[in-house]
């Protein structure tokens, strides 16, 4: 599949993520020429690239959740997709997009991958959110730390399903070789998100 059968075939989806999620991300790795998601075992130490990989969230030193991880990588991404609709559309999705309440629901999206990542020894290069078919947010840490920040910057860590043909060489290093990736020169200093937000509740 070429990056423009891809936009074309998905660009009008929207308001089904559960239908939609892994069909979409599957496809996106075909597009930009990587390797699928491995089946899911159900054991994390093997479930290293996978769709649904369990995110065991802890208190109090008890098991007390278990959430599922959209796409993970390991060492590479947590990726956390939701999917919103168009104005006129009969189905709301996770929010009309353009709207207060998909900006906010794009930020919740963030806060739920960054917990998942907290439930991983091994920390994730690069978080990634996405709104199935319309767009992606990226952000990254290359300190070691839990602070992640909008990538390159706060101003362009978004971008939109018609500008995957420019941003394809990025996504596909996230995927390959994260580390290899431009550091900390081209992360903003204001931090993007509080980390407070990594406690919103999974869907």
């Amino acid at each position: 599949m070429t990056l423009d059968e891809f936009i074309e075939r998905w660009s009008n989806s929207g308001a089904s993520e559960r239908a939609n999620k892994d069909q979409f991300l599957a496809e996106l790795c075909d597009a930009i020429e990587v390797k699928r998601p491995d089946p899911n075992t159900g054991d994390p130490a093997r479930d290293l690239y996978v769709f649904e990989r369990d995110a065991v969230q802890v208190a109090e030193g008890q098991k007390q959740s278990i959430g599922k991880i959209d796409l993970y990588k390991d060492g590479c991404f947590v990726l956390e997709a939701k999917q919103g609709s168009e104005a006129g559309s009969p189905k709301l999705g996770t929010a009309k997009r353009g709207t207060a309440a998909w900006n906010v629901a794009m930020r919740d999206a963030f806060g739920q991958a960054l917990g998942y990542a907290r439930t991983i020894e091994r920390r994730p290069r690069f978080l990634l959110t996405c709104d199935i078919g319309y767009c992606f947010d990226l952000y990254a840490t290359f300190d070691g730390s839990w602070d992640y920040r909008a990538f390159p910057n706060a101003q362009t860590n978004r971008f939109f399903l018609r500008d995957l043909p420019a941003q394809r060489d990025t996504l596909r290093a996230i995927f390959l070789e994260p580390h290899a990736v431009a550091g900390p020169d081209i992360v903003p200093s204001v931090r993007s998100t509080s980390a407070s937000s990594a406690t919103s509740a999974a869907v």
